[in-house]
Parts: C-alpha cells; sequence; structure tokens
C-alpha cells in the first residue's frame, strides 16, 4: 500500500522541481505575457495575456502549457537532461516525467471496479 499515495502525488524532488521550473516560467512570462503553447497559437494575443497573468494571482489556476508540461522551462530542464552523462539522464528524465505528471490531481479508476452500464428503462412501467 505504500505505492498508493505515489500514484497520485508527486515526491518531494518532483515537488521541489516543479517549483523551481513554476519559478521560472513565471518570470519568463514576466517577460512575455502573450506566450502561448503551439497548440494554441491561434488564440487572440490579449486573452493569452489575460489567461497568463491571471494564473499567478488565482488559486487553481496554471499559466497556459503548464499541466502539459510544454513551457519553455520545461524545454530548458529537457535540454539540461540532454546534456548530461547517460547515467544520469534516465533518473533525471524520469524525475522530470514524474513532476510533469504531479502537476494536475489525476483520479484513476479503481482496479476492483468494473463500469456497469445502465439498465433499459422498462417499457412496461412507463419510464
Amino acid at each position: 500500500m505504500a505505492g498508493i499515495p505515489d500514484l497520485y502525488f508527486p515526491s518531494p524532488d518532483a515537488r521541489e522541481l516543479n517549483r523551481r521550473l513554476l519559478e521560472e516560467h513565471l518570470a519568463f512570462l514576466e517577460e512575455e505575457p502573450e506566450w502561448v503553447p503551439a497548440e494554441l497559437r491561434r488564440i487572440p494575443k490579449s486573452v493569452a495575456r489575460f489567461l497568463n497573468r491571471l494564473a499567478p494571482r488565482m488559486p487553481l489556476t496554471a499559466p497556459l502549457g503548464w499541466i502539459d508540461g510544454k513551457t519553455p522551462a520545461d524545454d530548458h530542464e529537457r535540454d539540461r537532461i540532454a546534456a548530461l552523462p547517460e547515467g544520469s539522464q534516465t533518473d533525471e528524465g524520469d524525475l522530470h516525467e514524474r513532476a510533469i505528471y504531479g502537476r494536475c490531481f489525476r483520479i484513476g479508476k479503481p482496479l476492483f471496479t468494473v463500469p456497469k452500464t445502465p439498465a433499459p428503462p422498462d417499457e412496461a412501467s412507463g419510464d
């Protein structure tokens, strides 16, 4: 049962990495408030600027691209990991992936449940 919290919550190392990357990304957004990930490049710049400025001020919000790990800070982290020796790339890459996964609370389907389809309404009862 010790592994169950690891499925839902990031490790202390992953939380620290997320804290550092978020600070780096928010500093980047101070200089480039209209930045958006490539998938959202069609949204108006005013909307992007509003959403990026809203994120640090409002609880339970995140800058654009943060949850998916598509920020310039994540790109710099991937470049840093790629520059490391082969032996430590795997560990650092796994830590970064776990940090990205831990940015959003994910609710998984319990292993012991089987989804059941609802029974069709009984035509005789008039439902």
